[in-house]
């Protein structure tokens, strides 16, 4: 059993609320599986060796999950393996930090607990998250799965179909470093920054009516070829006035 555990006959300790470690970091990209954790590329979980976990379990109070933190950013843990010597850091991670090969450097392991999430709001940089059928639930699964721990006023990443997304966090409830972990929460979403609202649809101009069919001018000209009428075909009739004609003389 001491092999693998050194401090397993020593005394108890207290831990405050945290504990400084300083091991080696490793960007992810060194590990020798790495298309097996690829998925961890832009979440904020790390590999960590069990002989770190040996070294704190001699701290009766520490709480769990455990909480790391490295040049003020937070991590979580995704796996405990036995066959690393460093923390394996994502992609995402090693940017912020600036890590670029393996390199020595002091962390801490905080030993506090975090208020749980119960609401975010996020607002997206591409348009192209408006192509995602169920945008909720995708950014609830997509949270839990790669984010043990969030903060307002930073910025996260997640994959879609291949495609890498990022998120403004603009809102939290509660305020300030809150945790993912065995909680449901919320998930609402303002509009991207290169959204570009429709143009308006013009609104159709009517064509003014004829003059032959405007309202009050009834004119009908009829064709040259049409028939006159039996009124014009007929000379108007003079009134019949009894003995008003010339007399005639028989033989005349």
């Amino acid at each position: 059993m001491e092999q693998y555990q050194e401090n397993i006959n020593m005394p108890w300790k207290v831990a405050g609320d945290s504990i400084k470690q300083t091991i080696n970091c490793i960007p992810l990209c060194f590990h020798y599986l790495y298309d097996e954790y690829t998925e961890l590329r832009h979440s904020n979980k790390v590999l960590m060796p069990k002989s770190l976990l040996n070294k704190l379990s001699v701290y009766d109070n520490l709480k769990y999950p455990l909480t790391l933190k490295i040049k003020n950013t937070i991590m979580g843990i995704y796996e405990i393996c036995e066959d690393i010597d460093g923390i394996y850091i994502p992609d995402y991670i090693c940017e912020k930090i600036d890590l670029n090969e393996p390199c020595m450097i002091d962390i801490e392991i905080l030993n506090t607990e975090f208020p749980k999430a119960t609401f975010l709001k996020l607002k997206p940089y591409s348009s192209n998250f408006y192509d995602i059928q169920d945008t909720k639930g995708f950014l609830e699964n997509g949270l839990k799965k790669n984010y043990t721990h969030i903060e307002e006023n930073t910025i996260i990443e997640l994959i879609y179909d291949n495609k890498l997304l990022k998120f403004d966090i603009i809102e939290t409830q509660p305020k300030g470093l809150i945790s993912l972990n065995e909680t449901n929460v919320e998930v609402d979403f303002e509009e991207a920054h290169d959204y570009k609202p429709p143009p308006p649809v013009p609104v159709p101009v009517p064509e003014p009516a004829s003059e032959a069919f405007q309202p009050g001018k009834f004119k009908f000209n009829r064709p040259s070829n049409d028939k006159p009428t039996l009124e014009e075909s007929c000379p108007e009739t003079k009134e019949f006035i009894p003995f008003s004609g010339a007399g005639r003389k028989l033989g005349n």
